[in-house]
């Protein structure tokens, strides 16, 4: 059972689902077939299936504002296929018993957040979503984050490690963003500083993106390989964001299963699915 523990669908902007910055929002392109009619449930399946992907983590993405409609929805269609990570509006602090009522909507089986802006990584900074990470530790609640651009974020994870040490945590794509091999080693170099938290986990997501070579993107085998050494089998989780690539799904799937020599058996199978299943309670059967 491959996993695929990032992927995202969305519909395009309209008067009755607006996203919040139409002008400026940047959805995914780059994959063929995507463009700005979105992707649908209908099309993540079916790319899927061609990919030999059998399950899937959905995101919903970040352009859209805070909608969870369609991941939800994606879930009553395909129940065995999808569960979903979902947005909440952090400036908004919610109480607990209201939190958990909303995690218990079928497919939710934990949060995403990201702070992209100035202003929202301002915010994190300053201690204003402290609410969100005390219920989310309280009620062991799984999160994975991104915090694009932001130099410090290897410190606030470690700060929010050690302050909430029961809140349960991944990076989306090791905080990487572009091919530039001296950020690429640094994010991986910080990152896995942080592997000795047990509650930590690394999301080895859109690493083609990370590479300036074609398929099997040998440039990144060895950041991966330092990050599957400190993180271990079961806390390092593949993930294709194959939306935003310019490759088949496939060649995303097949440079983990079939281009590394040191990722096989048992351990494979952890990062391919497995870990991310055990890690989110939505296990996969032996």
């Amino acid at each position: 059972m491959i996993v695929d523990s990032h992927v995202h669908i969305w519909a395009p902007h309209c008067a009755d689902r607006p996203w919040p910055n139409p002008q400026t929002a940047k959805p995914h392109k780059a994959y063929p077939g995507i463009s700005e009619h979105g992707m649908s449930k209908q099309m993540l399946v079916a790319a899927m299936d061609i990919a030999g992907v059998g399950r899937a983590i959905l995101i919903p993405p970040s352009w859209e504002g805070h909608y969870n409609d369609l991941a939800l929805d994606a879930v009553q269609s395909y129940p065995e296929r999808f569960a979903v990570m979902g947005r909440i509006f952090l400036e908004e602090p919610m109480p607990e018993a209201q939190f958990n009522l909303w995690r218990q909507q079928q497919g939710i089986v934990g949060v995403r957040c990201i702070f992209h802006s100035p202003r929202y990584q301002q915010l994190l900074c300053d201690g204003a979503f402290d609410w969100f990470w005390q219920i989310a530790a309280s009620n062991k609640v799984p999160v994975t984050l991104m915090m694009p651009g932001l130099k410090n974020a290897a410190l606030i994870i470690e700060h929010l490690l050690k302050t909430f040490p029961e809140l349960k945590l991944s990076l989306d794509h090791v905080n990487i963003q572009g091919a530039d091999k001296d950020q690429v080693a640094t994010q991986v170099k910080q990152f896995s500083a942080l592997a000795h938290y047990d509650n930590f986990a690394i999301k080895a997501s859109a690493v083609p993106s990370w590479s300036q070579e074609s398929f099997p993107f040998k440039d990144t085998h060895d950041h991966l390989k330092r990050l599957f050494d400190a993180f271990g089998p079961q806390r390092t989780f593949w993930g294709s964001d194959f939306t935003r690539l310019d490759i088949d799904y496939r060649r995303a799937v097949c440079q983990f299963t079939e281009a590394m020599n040191w990722l096989d058996g048992r351990d494979l199978e952890w990062v391919m699915g497995r870990g991310v299943c055990e890690w989110l309670g939505w296990p996969i059967n032996a």
